[in-house]
Formats: structure tokens, C-alpha cells, sequence
């Protein structure tokens, strides 16, 4: 679909006067339902095609109502937005941008992503804490709006949601031409400069408390992301002070705080673990489900690939021997038991089968997103340029291990932005496997920062409605926290959903967890 307008940032008085006073997310506005493009003169290498989805004002939950809006999109109570950002390396990624159900020109922005690499983020869109859910195929006939059902418990009950799905070649994002992004340094750059265009479109939310927030690899993701918006604030507050000026308006992030769930953010750390997730009960999970066979092979490999991971991958650096190293010891460490019970779900044997993430949601979700209608509605991409939508690309997620970002870990950039007095959460979902609580406590111990405490031998119960729910620690500007049986997609289930939701507003709100 072809932009009806162009629109250059930022808006000057002559540019405000010829938009007939119309700000520029009021000229996206008035486009109908068709693309409008922004760009920015500090940014010439990016634009962003964007387009408004108008909220009904209907009652929250009654998304099969006859008289809804059928040009409505997942939640017909709010305004949302999707769009583009399109790079002038040749990468395109796709947005969903929904705005607050309850005080939008208040209530804090937060940006989303989910991690993989190579996961569309709408897992968290559809599965997790976005606005609705995706309906299993016989409940998908009619309208886009039909084949989704209400939230009740979306993080958007109290907060601008956007999610971005990146990097290129995940969902509905693609590569136009040239090569896509392969490490989380370039990937922050990125963020960063489709930021820095969208506050100054929609300057109603730059006062807005502004966070990050991720999962998975989203620990890799996040904190580089957070770093690069930080180094640039600091890198314009201090050309401003030289020159005797204030900071032009829209071009200060003024991150508040970044949240990490079931994050990776030190992969040797996460691989030690996985023998006491699945030999021992340190998991809290019982009894361990491997036989005391695989228990001695993985404790051996465990020993072996800490020796050799560190020799290869940090001591004495060689591309061809870590990456060796790095896919025999996941094999050893990890396969062993994602071949056979969920890697998301300690509590669940993956009845949906491993290629859909053990979860039969994502075929949903993938069959809805790839319908012409939904693709025509959002302004997706043709199939000739994205192809049939996919949650979650294996491509992206081969590039990115050949590439070895995962071995760079965020240690230093959680510890600097500590260091800056910016908070970090940190959420757990205790069923996990893959990016499990053993690990993360682990990792969280070794940071050193101001007000630092041995998270471990800090913790206590936190408690939704009077019951508990989980376990928390604070050090700091440093929360952790726990959710009783939760798996890596802490929301998925309801029960689950309502103490993340609880968790998620309080540390929003400065409140005690």
C-alpha cells in the first residue's frame, strides 16, 4: 500500500500552518486508513509508513458484537496503530501500537519485543499481554475483528504498548533489498532512530514515562537497546550544554527503567544451569525427569563445556572453535531435553509438537496474521516481499548464533545502566527451561552496582489479593521477581496473566512489589 502523504519532521510553524494546524499524528489521521510516511532531517536513512486504526468505544469485551467497527483492529476500545520503519540499508520492520485503555496521554509508553532470535513479537502480542488473543480457526470467519477476543488482563489496561517485530525477516517484517541485521548492536541503532521520528510525530507522549521492555533474547536485546538510548541522550545534553541551548523537544529518550522476562543475558551461565534444571531439584520442580544416564553424560558435558567455552569464546578467542563449541554443548546441554518435553513448560510434554513451540497457538496466530483481509487491514507487505507469515524465522535465528551475538552477553550494559540509576526489572516464570530462574538469580548475583545484595538470600514472597504468587528481591534499582508455575510466556495463562499484570503496574508505578 502507497503512503497518501508525506510528511516531514520535525514540524516547523510554516509546515504546522500548511498542515491547516493539523499536528502530525492528526494528518496520519485524517488519512483515512491509509499510509502516511514521516521523515526526519536528522534521520534521512529512515521513514516510517504508518497508519490509525480507530477504536469503537464499545464495551471492553465485546469483540464479536455485530456493531463493531469491522475495519477494527485486536482491541476496538483503543486508537491503534501499524506501520513500517523502513531503513535505507533495504530493512522494513513491521509495528503494532496500541494505545492506553485507561489514561493514554498519561499512562507510560513501553516498547516490546520478544526474542528468539528470530521471534515475531507477536507472541506477546497474541499469547502474552497484548490486547487480545487469536481465536482457534473455526471462530475466525468474518471480519479481521472476529477472529480475535478481548484481553481483560493486556498491559495496555495501564500503558501505551508498542511492538516491534525485528529484526528483519521476523512476521511481517522483510528485507526490500541488501542484507538484514544479525547482532543486537545494529538492531539498537535502529530502535533508537525509529524513536527518535516517532516522538517527534506524536509528541503527546513525550512526556510519557518511556520504558523498554523485552523477553528471551529480549535479555540480549534490551539492554543494548537501553544503552544506545542513553549514550545518545548523554551525547545531546552535552552538545546542548556546549552550545548554550536547551535540547531540541523530542530528541531526549529520558528512559525511565528497561524489564527483562526469562531474559538470556549471559549465555555461558544459562548452559551451566541446565544440568540443575533437569537432573536435580534445585528447579523446584520434583523429581528430575532425565535418567541418572543422561543426569552423568549431561553433569561430564556441563564440566566440559564450561573449559571450553571459556578458551575458545573468551580466553583465547577463535570464531571457528567457539561456534563449535557453542552448538555441540547446546546440543549436549539443552536438546537433550527440548526433544522431548517442552523447553517453555517444565509442567507440559509439548502435545502441540516442538515445530509449533509445543504451543498450538502460533499456528493460530500464523494463519490469522497471513489471511488477506488481516494483511489488507494492517497494511502488511505482500507475500512477494515477507512471504507466508511466519512467527518465528530458524533464518534469522542461524545468522545471529554464525554471527555469535548471543555469546556477548548484557552483563556490562545491565551494570552500567544500574550504574546510571535507570531501573531494571527483572521477571521469572518459574517452569521455564530454556531461560530459567536458576540462571537468571545466578547472572543477577554477579552484578555489581549501587545498592547491590545477594538477590538469592533476599528473597521474600510477594502476594496478589493476599495470596502469594511468587518471590521478589530488591536491591537497589534492581527488582526481581518470581511467578508460582509460570512458563517463559509468563501471561499465557490467566492465572498466570493477572500476577504479571499486578507485577508490571506496580514497578510502573514505583510501587512496593
Amino acid at each position: 500500500m502507497q503512503p497518501t502523504v508525506n510528511i516531514e519532521l520535525p514540524f516547523d510553524p510554516l509546515a504546522h500552518a500548511f498542515a491547516g494546524g493539523l499536528k502530525p499524528h492528526e494528518l496520519v489521521a485524517a488519512q483515512n486508513g491509509s499510509y502516511a510516511r514521516l521523515t526526519h532531517r536528522d534521520f534521512p536513512q529512515m521513514s516510517i509508513r504508518i497508519k490509525k486504526h480507530g477504536g469503537s468505544g464499545n464495551v471492553a469485551g465485546k469483540a464479536h458484537a455485530a456493531d463493531l467497527d469491522p475495519e477494527a483492529f485486536c482491541d476496538p476500545t483503543v486508537t491503534s496503530w501499524t506501520g513500517y520503519i523502513d531503513l535505507i540499508d533495504g530493512k522494513s520492520l513491521f509495528f503494532y501500537f496500541f494505545e492506553s485503555r485507561s489514561s493514554p496521554e498519561e499512562d507510560p509508553l513501553v516498547f516490546w519485543t520478544n526474542g528468539g532470535p528470530g521471534a515475531s513479537s507477536a507472541f506477546g502480542l497474541f499469547m502474552e499481554h497484548g490486547p487480545c488473543r487469536v481465536s482457534s480457526p473455526e471462530r475466525q470467519e468474518g471480519p479481521p475483528i472476529n477472529g480475535t477476543t478481548h484481553f481483560d488482563y493486556s498491559w495496555n489496561t495501564r500503558a501505551n504498548m508498542i511492538y516491534v517485530e525485528q529484526p528483519a525477516g521476523v512476521g511481517y517484517s522483510y528485507v526490500r533489498f541488501g542484507e538484514g541485521t544479525w547482532d543486537a548492536e545494529q538492531a539498537g541503532r535502529d530502535i533508537y532512530s525509529f524513536f527518535r521520528i516517532f516522538f517527534s510525530a506524536f509528541e503527546q507522549f513525550r512526556s510519557n514515562d518511556f520504558y523498554l521492555a523485552g523477553e528471551s533474547y529480549g535479555g540480549r536485546y534490551i539492554p543494548r537497546f537501553a544503552a544506545e538510548m542513553v549514550d545518545q541522550d548523554a551525547a545531546l545534553l552535552a552538545a546542548a550544554k556546549k552550545a548554550g541551548k536547551e535540547p531540541e523537544a523530542g530528541t531526549i529518550m529520558d528512559l525511565k527503567g528497561i524489564l527483562i522476562g526469562n531474559g538470556v543475558a549471559q549465555w555461558s551461565i544459562t548452559y551451566e544451569s541446565y544440568y540443575d534444571m533437569a537432573c536435580t531439584q534445585l528447579s523446584g520442580n520434583g523429581v528430575p525427569r532425565l535418567s541418572l544416564l543422561e543426569c552423568g553424560e549431561m553433569k561430564a558435558w556441563t564440566k566440559r563445556c564450561k573449559r571450553d567455552v571459556a578458551q575458545y569464546c573468551e580466553d583465547e578467542y577463535s570464531a571457528e572453535n567457539c561456534e563449535a563449541a557453542r552448538s555441540v554443548c547446546s546440543d549436549k546441554l539443552e536438546e537433550v531435553w527440548t526433544s522431548r518435553y517442552n523447553p517453555y513448560d517444565v509442567t507440559d510434554d509439548c502435545k502441540a509438537g516442538i515445530e509449533v513451540l509445543c504451543y498450538a497457538e502460533t499456528d493460530w496466530i500464523a494463519a490469522y496474521l497471513d489471511r488477506d483481509d488481516v494483511r489488507s487491514l494492517v497494511g502488511a507487505a505482500p507475500r512477494s516481499q515477507t512471504g507466508t507469515y511466519k512467527i518465528a524465522s530458524k533464518e534469522v535465528a542461524s545468522r545471529f548464533f554464525k554471527c555469535q551475538d548471543v555469546l556477548r552477553g548484557s552483563y556490562n550494559y545491565i551494570a552500567g545502566l544500574l550504574d546510571r540509576n535507570i531501573p531494571v526489572l527483572v521477571l521469572s516464570g518459574n517452569a521455564d527451561f530454556v531461560c530459567n530462574t536458576l540462571s537468571t538469580i545466578r547472572y543477577l548475583d554477579t552484578i555489581v552496582y549501587p545498592g547491590a545484595v545477594q538477590l538469592q538470600k533476599n528473597l521474600r514472597e510477594w502476594k496478589v489479593d493476599g495470596k502469594r504468587v511468587g518471590l521478589t528481591a530488591k536491591g537497589g534499582n534492581l527488582t526481581y521477581a518470581t511467578i508460582d508455575g509460570a512458563p517463559h510466556l509468563v501471561p499465557y495463562k490467566v492465572e498466570h496473566a493477572i500476577p504479571a499484570l499486578a507485577l508490571f503496574n506496580r514497578w510502573l508505578a514505583g510501587d512496593k512489589i
